[in-house]
């Protein structure tokens, strides 16, 4: 900015670094030398407050009580094949009732976590 470079607006960013040792796994923030080089994966974070844009990929987390999974899934796996067909988002299940929907289009993660049918 000071340059003179015209950006939308200011935008802050972290280090981020993945540690996995079996099955254990950390992620660590800020991080820099050691951690940068010993690392299994490293990644910077960065936003705005208000400049996410319609086609930045998200996941949207849903919670479900874990007896309503079967409900979710439906005979066979349809309800959510159905949802997945219609809005062409990923949805991953978990036992204990987190559902999330990944998708780049803002709007069909939107829509998939409204009509979800369950």
């Amino acid at each position: 900015m000071d340059a003179g470079v015209p950006v939308k607006d200011a935008v802050a960013g972290i280090a981020m670094g993945l540690i996995k040792e079996g099955d254990d796994i950390a992620i660590l923030s800020d991080i820099l030398g050691d951690e940068d080089h010993l690392g299994d994966m490293d990644f910077k974070v960065t936003g705005t407050s208000d400049d996410l844009s319609p086609y930045a990929p998200r996941i949207t987390t849903v919670h479900v009580k874990p007896d309503q999974v079967r409900t979710v899934i439906g005979a066979g796996g349809k309800t959510v094949r159905g949802i997945i067909e219609a809005t062409g988002c990923g949805i991953d299940i978990e036992d204990d009732g987190r559902i999330n929907i990944s998708s780049s289009d803002g709007a069909a993660a939107a829509e998939a976590a409204r009509s979800r049918g369950w």
